[in-house]
Formats: C-alpha cells, sequence, structure tokens
C-alpha cells in the first residue's frame, strides 16, 4: 500500500514539474506578444528578439540540465524543449528536432504534434503541417489542431505544385480552369468549417474565433466571395461573408488574452472597416495594432495613409471642393 501512494505522490511531482515549466513557456510567448507594450521606451525592432532570446536560454539551460526521470517521460521533456524554442518567429532546428524525437516516443502526444506542426508551418512546409494536425486530431479533437488546420488549409491555395505535380499535369493536361476553381472553393470551406469545429470545443475561446474570421475574410476577398451566383444573389453573399468576419472578430476582442496580443487581429479588423468606410473603426484598430507592434512597416504605412487620406476628404469637404459659390450652388441644384 505504501509503494502505491509513493507512486502517486512521485507521478504527482513529475506532473506539477512538467506543468510548471509549461506555464513559463507560455508567459514566454505573453513576453514576446505584448514587449512593445512592456517597454515602451525600446527604439531599435531587435531588441525584442534579443530579449527573447535571453529570456528562452534561461529556461533552455535550466530544462537541458534537468534529468529526463524527473519528468512523466523522455517525450515530455522534449516537448517542453520543442515548445520551448518555438516560441522564436522563424524556424529552429532545435525545436523541431526535440518535437521530432518526442514523436516517436510517443506517437499519441496531440502537443508534440501539435508544436511540430507550427514547426512545419516555419518552415514553410504546409503539407507536413497539415499532416501534424490531422494526426493530433485524429487522437483527440482539440482547438490547437483544429485552429492549425483553418490556417494551413488556406496556405495549400497558394502552395504551388511540387515538380513530379506539375509534369503530371502536363502528361495528363486534366485540370481545366473549372476544377482549379472547385478546388480552391473547398478548401476554403474547409478552413471554415475547421474553425467551427474549434468554436464548439470552447466557445469562449478568442484564438478560435479570430481565425474564424480569418477564414472568412478570405473567403469574402476571393473570386468565390463576390462572383459564385447572379448580381443580386452575389452582393447578398459578399454581405453575409464581410458581417460574419466582422462578427468573428468582434467575438474575438471580447477574449482579453487574444485582443491584448495579436496585432495581426487589429490589422485585419481595421482592413474590413476600411472596406466599409467605417474611418473610427479603422483609425482605432491600426492604432491599436501599431501600439502592439510599432515596427510592422505595413501597419505604420496604412495608419499614415488613412491619415492622409481622411485629411485629403476633410480639406475637400471644408473647401467644398474647391468649386466657386455659384459652381457649388449649380452643382447642388442638379443633385435635387
Amino acid at each position: 500500500m505504501t509503494g502505491i501512494v509513493e507512486n502517486v505522490e512521485c507521478n504527482e511531482k513529475k506532473k506539477s514539474l512538467f506543468n510548471g515549466y509549461s506555464k513559463q513557456i507560455d508567459e514566454l510567448y505573453t513576453f514576446r506578444d505584448r514587449y512593445y507594450l512592456l517597454n515602451q521606451e525600446t527604439t531599435n525592432a531587435d531588441d525584442r528578439l534579443n530579449d527573447l532570446n535571453k529570456k528562452l536560454n534561461e529556461i533552455a539551460h535550466e530544462l537541458e540540465n534537468i534529468e529526463t526521470s524527473q519528468f512523466e517521460s523522455k517525450a515530455c521533456h522534449l516537448i517542453l524543449i520543442g515548445k520551448a524554442f518555438n516560441v522564436l518567429p522563424d524556424f529552429n532546428q532545435r525545436a523541431f528536432d526535440a518535437l521530432t524525437k518526442a514523436i516517436k516516443l510517443d506517437p499519441r502526444s496531440t502537443e508534440a504534434w501539435n508544436y511540430l506542426g507550427e514547426s512545419y508551418w516555419k518552415k514553410r512546409d504546409f503539407e507536413m503541417c497539415r499532416n501534424c494536425f490531422e494526426r493530433s486530431r485524429s487522437i483527440q479533437p482539440n482547438k490547437m489542431s483544429l485552429r492549425g488546420l483553418a490556417m494551413v488549409t488556406r496556405q495549400l491555395i497558394n502552395v504551388p505544385a511540387s515538380k513530379e505535380q506539375l509534369i503530371k499535369q502536363q502528361q495528363q493536361q486534366q485540370a481545366t480552369s473549372s476544377d482549379q476553381s472547385n478546388a480552391v472553393r473547398q478548401l476554403l470551406d474547409e478552413s471554415i468549417a475547421f474553425a467551427k469545429e474549434a468554436i464548439k470545443l470552447d466557445a469562449k475561446d478568442g484564438m478560435s474565433w479570430y481565425i474564424l474570421g480569418n477564414c472568412y475574410m478570405a473567403k469574402f476577398f476571393s473570386p468565390f466571395g463576390q462572383q459564385q451566383y447572379q448580381q443580386q444573389q452575389q452582393q447578398q453573399q459578399s454581405a453575409n461573408l464581410l458581417k460574419q468576419a466582422l462578427s468573428a472578430y468582434e467575438l474575438a476582442l471580447k477574449d482579453d488574452q487574444v485582443a491584448a496580443l495579436q496585432s495581426d487581429l487589429h490589422f485585419n479588423k481595421s482592413m474590413l472597416a476600411m472596406y466599409e468606410e467605417n474611418w473610427a473603426d479603422a483609425l482605432g484598430s491600426l492604432a491599436k495594432a501599431v501600439q502592439l507592434d510599432p515596427y510592422w512597416t505595413e501597419l505604420r504605412e496604412n495608419l499614415l495613409g488613412l491619415l492622409s487620406y481622411l485629411d485629403q476628404i476633410n480639406e475637400s469637404v471644408r473647401q467644398r471642393g474647391k468649386l466657386k459659390p455659384k459652381k457649388f450652388q449649380q452643382l447642388v441644384e442638379s443633385i435635387n
């Protein structure tokens, strides 16, 4: 009986150690995403990466000097190492190697498959990325794998065919533009379905809503969002897609963690607001995005460009289009 109690206590201690380090790594991700809010005095875009590497190396040093026997398995130890190095914005070989080994040791680990999928994403190997998320989902449906599938499915639309596929297409010459269009439409619909499935698992998860919004946005700006039906039906469908995207973004923003960390979310929302000519929302969203990531060049250019555009409109309104009073009166009368 004593031996059983000791084993239970030992296992609980190992789980506690794993969870403790996992929480530290989660905080590292938050530090990365909130860096500019916490360090507003920084003047160099490289500061974030340098400070992130310092914190990462501290955790990695601890992890790599802990005996594997302190964890439930060697796979658990490797998953933590892989998750830690995955915090870096670009592909990292140490993360990839650790997660690949973890999968070999524990092919039933949904976490390992998900983090490996992220690593393949950064490697721009979207086919392998999708395979990893599919394996994770097949073991047990989970938000991370479904969100990953929603994202990578849309990426596959733009992936060029491999050399072998190109040769096969040239030989067969069977792929018509209609077939290709149907394939693209199917991928867009699949991405939406994956995001919705993630939301079913947790309706309060802001990241799932954010990704669903991106899916609707992608379809809205695709040819199928505006050319699938006749003109009247087309307008209704496009309007619905736009409303669904905006609604998903609004629900994503209700999750404080997502709203406070995702500059992409605010940027994408600003794009839709500009499309609708909702200038106040567009400015607010861009300003928030710039606050989260002040060194994102495209953000600053969009914000400055929008301010300039609105200044021009304001000046034109103030000067009545620079028309002389008589001409302006004639224009008003012609409208009436």
